[in-house]
């Protein structure tokens, strides 16, 4: 009999209508719980997509260790992986000397029918920044600021940065300011 653990870098199936589905049920039951449940939900998936991309890297880029990609070859590694792994198709950049902007057009958690008021992937954070510090071996925390959910939004954006500076972003975008400016000030 298997047990969790070997199954860890068996991928399960749990499409993007699964995760549109989950998150209304929980906001018509739960309401305002909703985000922090999927957040945490989606760290530790995050760990579970780490495990499956180093069992997927050596085979497609005969590479054993992320610490060992080469550093201009991880966003498209990291791209690859994402859109085969079902996510989207996503590009990678970095902004300022400290975080990578993650965009996709077609996001797998966005829901453009839900219109909402405010950026919504709220598994895909929990997962990015759970991903993401695992990569880097480094605390590493995901915000997004733009969503496909959002009415007339054509894209996801995600930050990937440390903390105190996804901080900073955040309090920039509570006083009414782009994102961008806590980088070019």
């Amino acid at each position: 009999m298997e047990s969790a653990s070997d199954n860890a870098t068996t991928p399960l199936i749990f499409g993007a209508t699964a995760i549109h589905t989950l998150r209304r049920a929980m906001e018509q039951r739960i309401g305002g719980e909703t985000a922090t449940i999927l957040q945490e939900a989606g760290y530790a998936s995050g760990n579970e997509l780490y495990d499956h991309f180093t069992a997927w890297l050596p085979t497609r880029t005969g590479v054993v260790d992320p610490g060992d990609l080469d550093v201009e070859k991880v966003a498209e590694v990291l791209s690859s992986y994402l859109r085969e792994a079902g996510w989207g198709t996503v590009e990678l950049e970095n902004i300022g000397e400290s975080v990578v902007v993650l965009t996709s057009s077609d996001w797998a958690e966005a829901d453009a029918t839900l219109d909402a008021t405010h950026p919504s992937c709220f598994f895909s954070t929990g997962m990015l920044t759970a991903f993401m510090s695992r990569i880097s071996d480094a605390a590493i925390a995901a915000m997004e600021v733009d969503c496909r959910s959002q009415q007339n939004h054509e894209r996801c954006t995600f930050l990937l940065g440390a903390h105190e500076t996804l901080q900073a972003v955040y309090n920039a975008i509570f006083e009414g300011r782009d994102y961008r400016s806590v980088f070019t000030s």
